[in-house]
């Protein structure tokens, strides 16, 4: 199974770390923690203990894979490991994610994440599925750079969420927040339509890049075509508005029909789209 590994950190991780593939340019090599009792990383484990491993995994179980690269296969092959038998889903625990790289699609779609949810500082190099999966504990997205779309539709997220991501699209359709929610994004444009949002929840775009933990901020060359990093809302249609703050967000574009109290907390300077020539607005 070929892995490659992420791009060279000279920040040594605080956890147990692999080291494969370290040389002098690169003194930590690879950052993924040690799968219990190896170790190396899932990824640069051997074959027949990382089948071991797997093979012990049951739904429900707390995963640390902290730094580690995920090819599309080995992903598969882990949250397989975790399936529900009588739902067919995946269903881990808590799980962590920091610093951890997806190489292609990211697919934890229809996940079942029973504790909270850790993807601080974590690399997708396609596409983030979340597309209705469940989180029944907190979750944190980021700071990260995805180099697609991160795809929350039809998630239910049942504790706080921070999410601090720079990406080319959000999309949330049919989501439901049943707990305060802090969304900062760089470039994305935003779907929100038929959401459902019980608490505050705020959409705020940041006008710099995010910054890592070890203070270096985050790369964002895998959005180097965007033509800026405003933040785009496209569709609030058919939610109710009543616990939403936008911040500094271009509206210009927002589509809101059967939006319920359209009238969202606005903070910082957002834009409109202007009122065509000739026409005038009457009190």
């Amino acid at each position: 199974m070929p892995h490659t590994n992420p791009e060279p950190s000279a920040t040594t991780p605080d956890w147990p770390y692999c080291g494969h593939g370290a040389t002098w340019e690169d003194p930590v090599g690879c950052r993924g923690i040690h799968v219990p009792g190896h170790t190396a990383c899932l990824a640069h484990l051997a074959d027949s203990d990382r089948d071991a491993y797997l093979t012990g995994l049951t739904p429900g179980t707390d995963i640390d894979h902290r730094g580690t690269t995920f090819t599309e296969y080995l992903l598969d092959a882990l949250l397989d490991a975790l399936r529900d038998p009588a739902t067919g889903h995946p269903c881990p625990g808590g799980a962590r994610f920091e610093w951890a790289t997806f190489q292609g699609d990211a697919w934890f779609g229809s996940a079942t994440f029973e504790g909270d949810a850790w993807f601080g500082s974590a690399t997708f190099q396609g596409d983030a599925w979340f597309e209705q999966a469940v989180f029944e504990q907190s979750l944190n997205l980021g700071p990260l750079v995805c180099a697609g779309r991160v795809i929350l539709s039809g998630a239910v997220f049942g504790g706080p969420v921070t999410l601090a991501v720079a990406a080319r699209s959000l999309e949330c359709q049919r989501s439901r927040w049943s707990s305060t929610a802090e969304l900062r994004l760089r470039y994305a444009t935003v779907d929100f339509t038929q959401a459902i949002c019980e608490n505050p929840l705020t959409i705020a775009a940041e006008a710099d890049p995010f910054v890592l933990p070890d203070g270096q901020p985050v790369a964002e060359q895998a959005l180097a075509g965007a033509s800026d990093a405003r933040v785009r809302i496209v569709s609030l249609c058919g939610m109710d508005a009543a616990h939403l703050v936008l911040a500094d967000v271009d509206l210009s574009g927002c589509l809101l029909t059967g939006t319920l109290h359209p009238d969202p907390q606005l903070e910082g300077t957002c834009s409109f789209a202007s009122v065509p020539p000739g026409m005038y607005w009457r009190r």
